[in-house]
């Protein structure tokens, strides 16, 4: 292990799961889960997708007023809708992400860690 005192951030990975069980979601009409929580699968899917970044670059709650039950009530109200919806507006993933970003922040493309640059993939790959 290459720095056993490595903390990952778990918001980092609630930020990119939240976006995969609403598509999820929607394309099977409201048949599948979409609550809060995860597991270690959505870890691993994480790891594979998106990568991984540190605790200390993304922590998920940059705006000091964030309220995680707010954020998912207003997730809902996007998503519970389209599970019944006979017609689904491509659009309504622009909304979800943008309630997503503005509550967790965008996870970062690039960041420096113990002075290299990575992207969360370059990172998983030399971390692992």
């Amino acid at each position: 292990m290459k720095n056993a005192n490595l903390n990952l951030s778990e918001m980092f990975v609630v930020r990119n799961m939240y976006p995969l069980k609403a598509e999820n979601y929607v394309r099977m009409h409201g048949k599948a889960n979409f609550a809060e929580g995860g597991g270690f699968p959505d870890d691993l899917l994480c790891l594979k997708r998106f990568g991984m970044v540190p605790q200390s670059v993304y922590d998920g709650n940059r705006n000091k007023t964030y309220n995680h039950a707010e954020m998912v009530t207003l997730l809902e109200g996007i998503v519970k809708p389209l599970g019944d919806a006979k017609a689904v507006n491509p659009a309504w993933k622009k909304a979800f992400n943008g309630v997503v970003d503005a509550y967790m922040g965008t996870a970062p493309e690039k960041f420096e860690y113990e002075g290299k640059t990575y992207t969360p993939q370059s990172f998983a790959k030399y971390r692992a």
